[in-house]
Formats: C-alpha cells, sequence, structure tokens
C-alpha cells in the first residue's frame, strides 16, 4: 500500500492561501515547498532560482535626482536693481571720499536756479539729519549705479557721476556745519582749548621774563641812554614799534644785553657778573620770545563762527542737488526697467521730486 506522506500545518496553512502576498513570498514558498497550492513538479523544480525570485524595482519617482549647483543658482530669482546697486559707505563723509572732493563753486553751478534766501528758507523746514541720511542713502545708489550698471542703462539717466560727487561733497559739509553748530566735534574744540590754553601760558612766561631781563640790563648798564633804549623795548607799540607784544620787547631787549656783554668797560664786564648776564642767559631769553611769537599767532587766528543760518543753506544746497538727481532717475526708470527706484524716503516731504519748496516753521534743528 502507498503511504502519503501528511502535510504538516504550515503546508497546510500555506495551501489554504489563494494566491501569493508578495512576489518575494512567492519566491520563498516555491523554493521550501513547492509553490503555493502544493508540491513543484520535477519540472517546475528544474526551473532556475534567478527565475523564480522575482525583485521589486524602484520607480522613477523613488529615485532622488540631484540638480547641478549651477542650475540651481540660475534657477534663484536675479537681484532687483535697487538691491544690485545699494551703497557700502557708512555715511556721507566716506561716501564723498570716495567720489572725490568738490568745491563750493561746483555747488553753486547745480543751484543757479536758487537764490541764497531760498535755500535757506529750503533748508529750514528740514532738519539736517534727515537730509543727510536721504544723501547717503540716495547718492550712495546713484554713485554705484553710474559706476557699474550696463552702459545702455546709465545712458538712460541723463545726469554724470559728477553731479553725485558734488552732492556727495555738499552732504557732508551739511553734516560738518552741524556738528560745528552743535558741538559735535567736540574732540577738536578740546583740542583747540587746550592750544590756546598753552599759548596763553607761554605769554605769560614771556611777559615775566621780559621784565626781569629789563631790570637786569638796567642794573648792568646804569646809563641813561640805556634806560631809555629799555623803556622803549618795554612799550614799542608806543614809540613807534610795529606791534606790541612780550616777544617783539624781548627781541630789543636782548640786542642790549648782548651789547652789554660785549661791552670792553670793566665796570660792565663786573656788572654783568654780578647779575648774572651772560650770552646763555640770552639764548634763552630770545628762545623765549620766539615761542611767544608763535603762541601770538595761535591766538590771533581767526575762528571760524558756524550760524544756523549756513547749517540751513547747506542743508537747502543738499536738497536741491538731491532733487536733480531723484528727477533723473525717475525720467530713466518709466522706460528701464534696469535703473533703480532712487526716491526720498527720509525727507518725505519732497517725495515729489519737482515740488514747490514749502514755508513754514520747519523742523527742530
Amino acid at each position: 500500500m502507498l503511504i502519503t506522506p501528511s502535510p504538516t500545518n504550515s503546508e497546510s496553512h500555506l495551501a489554504a492561501q489563494p494566491t501569493c502576498a508578495s512576489p518575494f513570498l512567492l519566491a520563498v514558498v516555491q523554493l521550501s515547498f513547492g509553490g503555493c497550492a502544493g508540491r513543484a513538479s520535477p519540472r517546475e523544480r528544474s526551473v532556475p532560482i534567478s527565475l523564480m525570485v522575482q525583485v521589486p524595482r524602484k520607480t522613477a519617482a523613488a529615485v532622488p535626482v540631484h540638480e547641478p549647483a549651477q542650475a540651481a543658482a540660475a534657477a534663484a530669482p536675479p537681484a532687483s536693481p535697487d538691491e544690485a546697486y545699494r551703497s557700502t559707505a557708512l555715511d556721507v563723509y566716506e561716501l564723498s571720499a570716495e567720489l572725490g572732493a568738490a568745491t563750493l563753486d561746483d555747488v553753486l553751478l547745480l543751484t543757479a536756479g536758487f537764490t541764497a534766501t531760498s535755500l535757506v528758507d529750503l533748508g529750514n523746514d528740514f532738519a539736517t539729519l534727515r537730509v543727510t541720511r536721504d544723501a547717503l542713502r540716495l547718492l550712495g545708489v546713484a554713485a554705484s549705479f553710474l559706476q557699474r550698471a550696463p552702459v545702455a542703462d546709465q545712458h538712460a539717466v541723463d545726469l554724470s557721476l559728477d553731479v553725485v560727487r558734488v552732492g556727495a561733497w555738499a552732504a557732508a559739509e551739511d553734516a560738518r556745519a552741524h556738528e560745528a553748530l552743535r558741538g559735535a566735534n567736540a574732540s577738536k574744540t578740546t583740542r583747540d582749548a587746550g592750544a590756546e590754553a598753552e599759548a596763553r601760558r607761554v605769554l605769560e612766561g614771556a611777559r615775566s621774563e621780559k621784565r626781569k631781563l629789563a631790570d637786569t640790563v638796567r642794573a648792568v648798564a646804569q646809563s641813561a641812554a640805556v634806560d631809555v633804549a629799555v623803556a622803549h623795548a618795554l612799550a614799542p607799540a608806543a614809540h613807534g614799534g610795529a606791534r606790541p607784544g612780550p616777544d617783539v620787547s624781548l627781541d630789543l631787549l636782548v640786542k642790549q644785553g648782548r651789547a652789554l656783554v660785549a661791552s670792553n668797560d670793566a665796570s660792565v664786564k663786573r656788572r654783568a657778573a654780578l647779575y648774572r648776564l651772560t650770552s646763555a642767559r640770552l639764548d634763552v631769553a630770545l628762545a623765549i620770545a620766539e615761542a611767544a611769537s608763535h603762541a601770538a599767532k595761535v591766538l590771533d587766528a581767526p575762528k571760524v563762527v558756524v550760524t544756523q543760518e549756513s547749517v540751513d543753506w547747506w542743508d537747502g544746497a543738499t536738497i536741491a542737488i538731491l532733487q536733480i538727481v531723484v528727477r533723473a532717475f525717475q525720467g530713466a526708470r518709466e522706460t528701464h526697467p534696469g535703473v533703480p527706484r532712487v526716491e526720498f524716503v527720509s525727507l518725505r516731504r519732497r517725495a515729489n521730486a519737482g515740488a514747490v519748496p514749502e514755508g513754514g516753521g520747519g523742523e527742530p534743528k
């Protein structure tokens, strides 16, 4: 009798499944038990394993695609003209230094349509800090554009870089005048005050030396003629001298002293020794006279006085030049989108470049 082995639990379970769950499971079942429904036939067992195993393939969507860096960069949107030509200058002084110096005549040439009074009135309407803030931004963008933009875009703006240069210089002068008026240049003021104090100290020392040397010369000379010469030396202006001053007096007294030192009179020589009137002593007095002459020049130097009216004039002149720049860029931008937007921001009341200057009380300075 032929005995047929009974299927195991696993075989019974697998035989009850109508289909395989996946290609991979199909391969395992075929290798182990000869198929999903039962044992494989000898022909099925002779099929190569490589043909029976089915490996799932990745779809194209599952494979990550790495684009070249150049393509990614090209996909980034280009910078707008407003961003592309942004200035890096930190203040109007730096911007003016980058573009070069100008002169007052250059400013007057660009503001010839204004009277001095109208520029003062225009400047009086706006705080200087607002003027210089807009000047830095507007002129910085304009200068960058006129230096780096494509030639076709540059030619669309009826404006040369020299106009921007003069405007930056005017803005820097405006800022300097404002700082001088407000005492913002405290370090310079301190330096000047220190120099003047030192000059006064030198002059006071020269006056003291003048009195001492006059007494010594009289004592050594014991002469009426020398007494008259000493009186003239002490008050040179009162006796027809060029100008008063301890330096002038010391020069005259040194000449009298050298004549006494060189004298062959024995009495004069003895008195010179007693009062220590020597060539070295006279050399010291002459050095003090030279220092006093320099000190007098320091104190006599003219002081630059800055008034609010002068600051207002520079405010107005700077605004007038800014109007020229804004108007030129606005006209070019209408036909050339590559031209950056140059507009007033801090001076919002001047947002319309062609507006008539507004009167009124103005802003606090």
